[in-house]
């Protein structure tokens, strides 16, 4: 494992078993196994470059406001997750947010959709779950649910396509029409 102790570092990468004490880091990317002494670093890098996609907000309000039941399935850690969705400021839509580091196995298994579909008391047939990646697809079949891919994320319409998901939009505008 790597060891930083009272050190400025900058565009730094940090992985597993790294212990970092009093330092102040820039553009870094870290990961779980880090542990950090003296600085809030994960929300600091959390926050930096973190956007809602063009709509988002407009579509999540529209969608609460006629009574939907909306989750966020995350790979990310619960922690990281309400992170994100505070400094966003759109915890509030979310009815459930179920993470990571609260099933036995994440996405592509379906443990995580699973659990909020038990949680809520919803059948997988009543459900849409929306995503903008290749995972996202396959978790969404073997949860058995209809999904949505937005083409917002890292993968592109030649990727998506061939793994037939339910729908294929090319934002999230068109959401409100497919419900």
């Amino acid at each position: 494992g790597c060891r930083v102790i009272n050190s400025t570092l900058e565009n730094v990468v940090l992985f597993d078993d790294c212990v970092i004490e009093d330092c102040d880091l820039r553009d870094c990317i870290c990961d779980d196994g880090c542990e950090l002494q003296g600085i809030d670093l994960r929300k600091k890098m959390l926050r930096k470059g973190t956007k809602l996609i063009s709509g988002a907000k407009e579509v999540l309000s529209q969608l609460k406001q006629n009574h939907y039941r909306m989750a966020i399935a995350s790979n990310r850690p619960s922690q990281f997750t309400e992170i994100i969705l505070d400094h966003l400021n759109v915890r509030h839509y979310f009815d459930y947010v179920v993470c990571a580091d609260k099933v036995d196995r994440p996405k592509p298994e379906a443990d995580i959709l699973k659990k909020i579909l038990d949680d809520s008391y919803i059948p997988a047939s009543e459900a849409l779950y929306v995503g903008d990646m290749t995972i996202d697809v396959e978790t969404g079949q073997r949860a058995k649910m209809r999904t949505v891919i937005v083409l917002t994320g890292s993968c592109d319409e030649k990727e998506i396509r061939p793994l037939m998901p339910y729908k294929i939009i090319k934002d999230v505008t068109y959401l409100p029409e497919i419900i």
